[in-house]
């Protein structure tokens, strides 16, 4: 199966330059990207970094309620399989695994998609902001509530 596509390998790989840019740029100055070899890269995942878990499953659940379906990406960190081998602390890891998250891309995706996507994205991130700051505003005043 593999082989009979190597005639359009170069062109599947042009598509999903297209779809890396087109994330990469909507989305650079909010999420941290993984960095690679750009002349040997095939484009084949969308990873992206968010700052916190939270703010990862927040995107993610707003994306699934608007029928996006990202992947989690090395998640748990290999060295937390128990399957695998006994347990070693591996702290760099484990944080990037739990804040970790592939994008949808595929050869039909269209850019059009890439760009909502995108936004809906923006959005999350938005919202789980706001949603953060009452969080801390409502502990603040709970707080100040019991101990007055």
């Amino acid at each position: 199966l593999g082989l009979c596509n190597i005639p359009y390998l170069t062109s599947v790989i042009q598509v999903r330059k297209a779809i890396y840019s087109n994330y990469f740029k909507a989305l650079s100055k909010k999420l941290s990207f993984q960095k690679f070899d750009s002349s040997s890269y095939n484009y084949s995942y969308m990873p992206v970094l968010f700052s916190s878990e939270t703010e990862l499953n927040a995107v993610i659940s707003y994306l699934n309620a608007n029928n996006v379906f990202p992947r989690r990406y090395f998640s748990p960190s290999l060295n937390e399989v128990k399957a695998i081998q006994q347990y070693t602390p591996c702290p760099i890891s484990e944080d990037i695994s739990r804040r970790i998250l592939c994008l949808p891309t595929y050869n039909e995706l269209s850019l059009e998609s890439v760009r909502w996507i995108s936004k809906l994205i923006i959005e999350a991130l938005k919202w789980s902001t706001i949603y953060s700051s009452l969080e801390s505003v409502f502990i603040f005043f709970l707080t100040d509530l019991l101990f007055w």
